[in-house]
């Protein structure tokens, strides 16, 4: 689900396990899966990639959840509008 177009947040849904689907669907306001939560703009690329220097042993590249460099390290969106208000 893109957390643009359906406003779930990052927190995992207590209802969805490996054998069950919770039964809101895309209209529960979790994350579903790993994915869901790894790319969600609360948490895309505000850790470190831990896969060598700089993420030099990653086998995912530019596809990684992980910040790879400073350039790429992000602050999450909650705590930037948090210093506007």
């Amino acid at each position: 689900r893109n957390p643009f177009d359906i406003l779930y947040t990052c927190t995992e849904c207590p209802n969805t396990t490996d054998t069950v689907i919770c039964e809101q669907g895309d209209a529960c306001l979790k994350a579903h899966n790993m994915l869901e939560r790894m790319f969600h703009p609360e948490l895309f690329k505000i850790s470190m990639c831990q896969r060598g220097p700089n993420g030099s042993h990653c086998e995912r590249g530019n596809l990684c959840a992980f910040a790879h460099s400073e350039e790429d390290h992000r602050i999450p969106l909650s705590h930037t509008l948090s210093k506007v208000a």
